[in-house]
C-alpha cells in the first residue's frame, strides 16, 4: 500500500511563462535573479490545477518533493510549498544527482517507509529510471489528466 507521494517540481508543478523555453528552470532562475528588476512571478508560474490536486492528495497521504536545485526556495512560492509538502529534498543540497538511485534510497530512509510504499512523479525519464532502480513506484509525468489516471491505480488501494 502506498504511504507517500514524492513529486518533482520543475515542469510538474512549476513552469516557465515562456512556453518556448525548454531549458532547466533552476538555471534560468539563477541567471535571471542576477538582473535588476527580476520578478519571479513574471517568469514562472505554478500550475493552479496541480496545486488544487496536491491539496486534495495531501488529505490522503503525506506529500514530499524532490527537486534538482534551489528554485523552490524563492520567497514568492516557498510558503505555498511548505503548506503542501511535508519535506522538500534538493539533489543539489544533498550532493547526489537525481539520476542516481542512491538519492532515492537516501530519501526512502529519511521518510521511513518501504520503497514500494512511495510513488515518485517526474517528467524526466532518467529520473524515473533511477527511482525504479531504487525500488520506488514511478509515474512519468506528461500532463495533469494523465497523472490523475495513473495515480488513481495506486490510490484505490488506500482505505476509505
Amino acid at each position: 500500500m502506498i504511504k507517500a507521494l514524492l513529486f518533482d517540481f520543475a515542469r510538474v508543478i512549476l513552469f516557465p511563462r515562456d512556453d518556448l523555453y525548454k531549458g532547466e528552470l533552476n538555471k534560468l532562475h539563477t541567471k535571471l535573479s542576477l538582473l535588476h528588476g527580476y520578478s519571479f512571478t513574471n517568469e514562472f508560474a505554478m500550475d493552479p490545477t496541480m496545486l488544487e490536486y496536491l491539496t486534495s492528495l495531501k488529505i490522503l497521504l503525506p506529500l514530499y518533493m524532490f527537486t534538482s536545485g534551489t528554485i523552490q526556495n524563492a520567497p514568492e512560492i516557498r510558503p505555498t510549498l511548505d503548506g503542501l509538502f511535508k519535506k522538500i529534498y534538493s539533489a543539489s543540497e544533498m550532493g547526489i544527482p537525481k539520476e542516481y538511485p542512491l538519492a532515492y534510497k537516501t530519501i526512502i530512509e529519511d521518510i521511513g517507509v518501504g520503497e514500494k510504499e512511495i510513488v515518485f512523479i517526474d517528467d524526466a525519464p532518467q529520473n524515473i529510471e533511477a527511482a525504479l532502480k531504487a525500488g520506488l513506484h514511478a509515474v512519468h509525468y506528461k500532463n495533469i489528466d494523465a497523472l490523475k489516471k495513473q495515480l488513481n491505480d495506486f490510490l484505490k488501494e488506500l482505505p476509505s
